[in-house]
């Protein structure tokens, strides 16, 4: 399997060629991060009027929720005593 990333001008069928080329695969997990929650549910609606659902062998997510899940997550006791919750980006 391939690893694949994909940058391009908006309107250039990123998102197109992401969806038939993901329900083509059907055994291999597939990640599909994305900048902003609206893109994940962008993605996420076109799978469901493709397909009736987003297979389950796709995972759709935003980039920060990606770094906190793995990133973040696994290390957080070592680290902390709470929970961490989210993330605070400032300049």
């Amino acid at each position: 399997m391939l690893n694949k990333l994909i940058i391009a001008a908006a309107g250039s069928g990123k998102t197109r060629k992401l969806i038939s080329e993901s329900l083509e695969i059907k055994d291999v997990p597939i990640l599909i991060t994305t900048y902003t929650e609206a893109n994940a549910n962008e993605i996420k609606n076109r799978f469901i009027k493709e397909s009736g659902s987003v297979p389950s062998n796709v995972t759709i997510q935003t980039w920060f929720s990606l770094l906190i899940e793995h990133g973040i997550k696994p290390y957080q006791s070592v680290l902390f005593d709470g929970k961490i919750k989210g993330m605070l980006l400032v300049n």
